[in-house]
């Protein structure tokens, strides 16, 4: 079980609420402050919603071991993740 600090807590909510009226939200947050994190608790508390059931999540990562990290953070949270990786058979 991962444990947001308060502050993260207040970003995941903020974001949370953002995406229940936009289809397209961007944040950022500076270097180690937990954007994997907040975005794997975001991910679990939006497909662990009843009305969202049948639906996914894509996460787009430009290194692999960014993706090795997201996958983590998910497995973490309850959450199965299959990564896609171009040239990948």
């Amino acid at each position: 079980m991962i444990k947001p600090f308060p502050d993260q807590t207040d970003f995941i909510t903020r974001l949370s609420r953002a995406l229940q009226t936009h289809r397209k939200v961007i944040a950022q947050a500076s270097t180690g402050y937990g954007k994997t994190v907040c975005f794997s608790l975001i991910c679990e508390r939006y497909l662990s919603n009843p009305d969202n059931k049948g639906k996914s999540v894509v996460i787009a990562c430009h290194r692999k071991a960014l993706l090795k990290q997201a996958r983590n953070k998910l497995f973490e949270v309850g959450l199965s993740a299959q990564p896609i990786i171009a040239g990948m058979h």
